[in-house]
């Protein structure tokens, strides 16, 4: 197949997207000959070997610091955590970047290629250790190799699902269940990526080679490529219609412009614009909620352009725009709380638990030896077993006994995964103990009930705090929704690197003792993890301060699905 003449041109797609009628059902065989799932192994696949090598190297990205760069520690642990940090927060310019100006398959292709020449030079770093090691070229080569992930990343994450979901004709009801469906084998795929990221891609890192490991990573990078660009006659393309983000600064710019104008006294005097007739969500009316956002919305004749036709988006913003910034700001409050989360869990997850297991006992039978960064698969396994249990067992229970469908509320399913990351730091301080009073001869399997409790926390509040943002928002923000948990997970990594920074340096910084000593044996971690587990509490406390001032916020025409309420 000649992929050059389908692929060259970025005008060649928008001719054709134009050729097309988009959202009208076709009939019989007609139907929707482009999407479909046809298009699944392609964007999945693609997605999927993305995912294994950013798990492969987030999940080991200490060890290769500290055992092949020789940093210590606590500058490894810094700056893997401003990495996934800046990594998680990437999206959010990627997603920008695809709705407003490249569209969602042109950003996942532009990304693709930067995760095989990211991928290609930290293999050629791990080849050239030997003779670079300790050179400036070596720790160039690192950083560019980060950065270069980030951006892949930022496009990739923010452009697969949406990309996939576009497939499928909205307007068509079995082609909504195959949408569906499509969610499904994603979540599928993606798990199954991380698990094989964290054992057999993390085993060759770790054990038989980092080049091997990086480069088994490019070869499938460059392979899913190709796959994902030889399915370019399958794909629907939809052109960028612009980003949510540049709709929230011009209702904030508008609004402050408007500063001194009155409010009508009639809602129904403001400026907003007709459903489209292929529209299918419902129209947000106003409210008086943050009304100082309404001022966008006043009419005014400076604020049209082209003879008084067309509105200055900068000056006048539909209704509909406001509310759904109005939507955004409503749930900030519990949004933050996600931060102390991400700040407990992944800020300890890929950095000190693995410097924990590093110092165990990791044999499994005489020959194999289990790698430090693969723990982590035990928190996976622990969401994989409870979800359908919880799906099956104990949400119907919860149904019976309270006499209502929803069983378990959102907000209640939120606390709970607070509570088990503070449970998480409890049993790693404990097990921490134990581990440095026994030194290597303790096996690395007492490690596996902290992750269990983290998979558990992660299933409990990430899920459910994703839900609640799909519930809470508008249907035509749905993407804005996940962005904003992967914002609240940045966030959450880059304040770890300075809580780290912080408790060394006021625990006795480089000295022997320090509770983050470069030899664990002689620190204490399970002081560091303590601090955690009461931060955790506030950050609960917290939490329920916040619900009780979202239940004040949120509109009673927004929350017909959801039940903001907290048993505590």
């Amino acid at each position: 197949m000649d992929l050059s003449v389908q692929v060259t041109s970025p005008l060649r797609l928008q001719e054709e997207l134009r050729s097309k009628v988009e959202g009208v059902p076709l009939s019989g065989k007609e139907k929707f000959k482009k999407g479909g799932w046809k298009i699944m192994p392609f964007v999945i696949g693609n997605e999927s070997c993305a995912n294994l090598a950013v798990i492969s190297l987030s999940a080991n990205l200490v060890v290769f610091l500290t055992t092949q760069f020789y940093m210590n520690q606590v500058a490894a642990a810094k700056i893997a955590t401003i990495w996934g940090g800046i990594n998680a927060l990437a999206p959010i310019l990627g997603a920008f970047i695809a709705d407003s100006y490249l569209g969602r398959f042109w950003t996942i292709v532009l990304s693709s290629v930067t995760y095989i020449l990211a991928l290609g030079i930290v293999t050629i770093i791990s080849l050239l250790l030997p003779t670079l090691r300790g050179s400036k070229i070596e720790l160039g080569l690192l950083y560019v190799f980060l950065v270069l992930m980030i951006v892949a990343s930022s496009g990739v994450k923010s452009s697969s699902i949406p990309f996939g979901a576009e497939q499928f004709d909205k307007n068509d009801a079995e082609e909504r269940k195959k949408q569906q469906s499509f969610f499904n084998w994603y979540y599928f795929a993606s798990s199954a990526s991380v698990m094989l990221g964290l054992t057999f891609v993390v085993y060759l890192q770790s054990n038989v080679s980092w080049s091997w490991g990086f480069g088994l990573a490019t070869a499938l990078m460059a392979i899913s490529t190709g796959f994902f660009l030889a399915g370019t006659k399958f794909y629907v393309f939809v052109s960028p219609e612009g980003s949510a983000l540049t709709g929230f600064a011009q209702v904030i710019v508008a609004s402050i412009r408007k500063t001194n104008l009155v409010l009508p006294s009639d809602p129904r005097e403001l400026y907003d614009v007709p459903a489209d007739k292929d529209d299918v969500e419902p129209r947000l009316s106003s409210t008086d909620l943050f009304k100082f956002l309404n001022k966008s919305a006043i009419r005014r004749t400076e604020d049209f352009k082209d003879n008084g036709s067309t509105p200055n988006p900068w000056k006048l913003c539909p209704v509909q725009k406001v509310e759904e910034l109005k939507s955004v700001i409503s749930v900030l409050p519990i949004w933050s709380a996600g931060i102390v989360v991400a700040i407990i869990l992944n800020g300890t997850a890929n950095t000190y638990m693995i410097y924990q297991a590093k110092l165990m006992n990791r044999k499994l039978g005489p020959h194999f030896e289990i790698p430090a960064a693969s723990m982590g698969v035990f928190a996976l396994l622990a969401i994989s077993i409870w979800l359908p249990f919880y799906d099956r067992v104990i949400l119907p229970c919860f149904r019976r006994l309270r006499n209502r469908s929803q069983g378990i509320t959102l907000i209640e399913r939120i606390g709970t995964g607070i509570i088990f990351s503070i449970l998480t730091m409890v049993v790693a301080a404990m097990v921490e103990v134990k581990r440095r009073n026994s030194r290597a001869t303790l096996s690395v399997m007492w490690l596996m009930p902290q992750y269990v409790f983290l998979g558990l926390a992660e299933a409990f509040y990430a899920i459910g705090l994703i839900e609640f943002f799909y519930l809470q928002f508008p249907k035509n923000m749905r993407s804005t929704a996940v962005a904003l948990f992967w914002c609240s997970m940045g966030v959450g990594l880059l304040l770890s690197s300075v809580v780290i920074t912080v408790v060394h340096n006021a625990s006795g910084g480089d000295s022997h003792n320090a509770w983050l000593a470069q030899n664990l044996n002689h620190g204490r971690l399970d002081y560091f993890y303590w601090l955690y587990a009461g931060l955790g509490l506030l950050n609960f406390c917290y939490f329920v301060v916040c619900v009780r001032l979202v239940r004040r916020l949120i509109r009673s025409d927004h929350s017909d699905q959801l039940q903001v309420e907290l048993t505590v």
